[in-house]
């Protein structure tokens, strides 16, 4: 058997670290005509016009978003900017936006405020190009109304706090509304009230409608359409880092459904080769009946598929009329980090991080439909409901549990990853045992996690307490 290959150039290293350890100034003006009468007059007309103005920049590269945060930014900066001496600059920046950030950040050059992606994050706080939040003026009170679900490898890194969660991507299942009211079905509550009414759907599709599809090409789709669809029933999202490994079992009845449909002829033709963007196109066509969906779908079936049925978002099933809904859970997207150059006015430009955190500002962004906020808080005081389709279901949260971040998605060693193993176990490109293939998944990713993290700490020189647990934990397996 071939030996994982230990990849620890960069953010890789750096991420994956992260998760595991975490699992236990204005400038002088310049005065032309100088002398105490020049001065005297200048403070006199400053006491008169409030504050000095110090502008305070932010960079971001959320486009679908601009138009409102102006308007936004220019009511702050007349009104409770001004009278606290900042103008914010917001800058939008296009495809080369990270580029662009880490040139500025070399030399110098970046804004107060920006947004980073996860994996950029840790890179940037070892070069001292952001600091933590609690480092700044009041930053320990913004912190605590997030300390609940800050995630290490996410917010926290080397454990400090570099940015908060602001919105959220959620998971439920969407329908197609008009093949339920043609068949007269409800919608479904289990897993086995989902099969039946696939079932159904295809019997009196006479061909062209399906109850279920299936995007097997595109390797993410195992999770978010597939095995996502049992977050609500376990709590988990395949991965548990207090013990290091992955359970995929956990979701065997995802499997046991999928495959059942597969098997009743209930899922439409050719999903083998099909990949995510010929399933959309099939589901906004009205040729399926049920999908899986995510909250950015929203813009799959009015922008990039224009569906041409009524479709609506339901609560995701149940495994059985007896499972408890244990949460719902969420990709969180952050916002902002607060960079070196915040030092020479850290309090306005803590003023300015706030601004844009507040449960005011993200409460007018939910109802145009554009974020859905990661504190419920703001949708409370929202004045309206958000009218684009499913964007209000989307946003019902029941129990918030962040997703953690999974090594599955950012770990490279030889060997099948378990998404693609789920997508081909599926095509049947891997034989009919499939219950022996999630086995073997969860098996083969915790022994390949479990060998990378003890390679890399022996090549750092690092003695942890974590590699003796492995250690301890792999002798036990055996």
């Amino acid at each position: 058997m071939k030996q994982p290959t230990l990849k620890l150039a960069g953010t890789i290293a750096l991420a994956l670290f992260a998760i595991l350890s975490g699992c236990s100034s204005g400038g002088d003006a310049s005065n032309a005509g100088g002398g105490a009468g020049s001065e005297a007059q200048a403070s006199a007309a400053s006491q008169s016009q409030g504050p000095a103005i110090e502008k305070i920049t932010v960079w971001s590269n959320e486009s679908s978003s601009k138009t409102k945060r102006d308007e936004q930014i220019a009511r702050y900066n007349s009104g409770e900017g001004k009278e606290k001496g900042i103008e914010i600059e917001y800058t939008v920046l296009g495809q080369d936006y990270y580029d662009a950030l880490k040139i500025a950040a070399q030399t110098d050059e970046a804004p107060d405020l920006y947004r980073l992606t996860w994996d950029s994050t840790p890179i940037f706080g070892q070069a001292g190009w952001i600091v933590p939040i609690t480092d700044m003026p009041g930053g320990q009170e913004l912190v605590d109304l997030y300390e609940k679900d800050l995630i290490v490898n996410q917010h926290i890194f080397d454990g400090k706090v570099y940015t908060l969660p602001f919105s959220l991507t959620t998971y439920k299942m969407i329908v197609n509304d008009d093949l339920f009211k043609k068949n007269g079905l409800e919608y479904p509550e289990t897993f086995d009230e989902v099969r039946e009414c696939a079932r159904i759907i295809t019997e009196n599709g006479a061909g062209q409608e399906f109850g279920w599809v299936l995007g097997l090409k595109t390797n993410w789709a195992a999770s978010v359409y597939c095995y996502f669809l049992g977050v609500p029933s376990t709590g988990i999202v395949g991965f548990d880092p207090r013990n290091l490994e992955f359970r995929f079992s956990d979701f065997m009845p995802v499997f046991d459904m999928v495959k059942g449909m597969i098997d009743d002829g209930s899922v439409l033709p050719g999903f083998s080769d099909m990949d995510t963007d010929q399933m959309h196109a099939q589901f906004a066509e009205g040729r399926v009946g049920m999908i899986p969906g995510a909250s950015f779908d929203i813009g799959t079936y009015t922008e990039t598929y224009p569906a041409k049925c009524n479709w609506k978002v339901i609560p995701t099933p149940l495994y059985s009329k007896d499972t408890v809904r244990q949460s719902d859970v969420a990709d969180c997207m952050n916002l902002l980090c607060i960079g070196s150059k915040s030092l020479e006015h850290p309090e306005k430009a803590m003023d300015a991080l706030k601004f844009f955190y507040s449960d005011e500002t993200v409460a007018e962004l939910y109802q145009e439909a554009l974020y859905i906020p990661y504190r419920q808080e703001a949708k409370e005081l929202a004045e309206h409901d958000p009218t684009a389709n499913g964007f209000k279901e989307f946003s019902d949260v029941y129990n918030l549990r962040l997703i953690p971040s999974n090594p599955e998605f950012t770990l490279e060693v030889e060997g099948e990853m378990a998404n693609p193993t789920i997508n081909g176990m599926f095509s049947g490109a891997l034989g009919d045992d499939y219950k022996s293939i999630i086995a073997d998944v969860d098996i083969g990713t915790t022994k390949r996690l479990r060998s990378w993290i003890l390679r890399f700490l022996k090549s750092t020189g690092l003695t942890t307490s974590l590699g003796a647990a492995i250690e301890n934990r792999e002798a036990k397996a055996e």
